[in-house]
């Protein structure tokens, strides 16, 4: 009476992700075993990398760090779902790895890398992100019917 379900065993395939990701579709390759797949796109993210450190760390760090992610999305890149923006993808590891470097200089205050950080670096401004999180804030406060000072029920 009842009926076995039988589950068959899903495999992975190269899913398309457009020609608008081609990492994508090299890192995808790679995961089912293509080589030579891996071997380009590590050689292409890495000057990716190398451009992405140059414009927020000091020229002494950028190698290390590159290297260091690199590492990481081969330590990683089983996690990576083909078909999702691959650049997303490594634009998160590169941020979290920038993030810890940034972290590194602050809890080593006997290495001064201040003068080899640019004066001209393009650091963005977080400042309107930390004003708008703290309107909404405020907005999540306000009571029903509570804003522009129309209460329900006011005679």
């Amino acid at each position: 009476m009842f009926a076995t379900v039988r589950r068959v065993p899903h495999e992975r395939s190269v899913q398309p992700v457009g020609a608008e990701d081609p990492w994508g579709e090299l890192m995808a390759a790679a995961q089912l075993g293509h080589a030579g797949a891996y071997t380009r796109l590590l050689t292409e993210v890495d000057g990716w990398l190398r451009r992405y450190y140059a414009r927020r760390l000091p020229v002494s760090m950028v190698e290390d760090t590159a290297q260091d992610t690199l590492l990481t999305l081969h330590t990683r890149r089983h996690t990576y779902e083909p078909g999702r923006p691959f650049k997303a993808w490594l634009a998160g590891i590169a941020h979290y790895k920038w993030i810890d470097r940034l972290r590194a200089l602050d809890r080593d205050p006997a290495v001064s890398y201040a003068e080899d950080i640019s004066e001209d670096i393009p650091i963005d401004d977080h400042g309107p992100a930390i004003v708008s999180a703290l309107l909404l804030a405020n907005f999540e406060q306000l009571k029903p019917g509570a804003v522009g000072g129309d209460q329900v029920g006011e005679a």
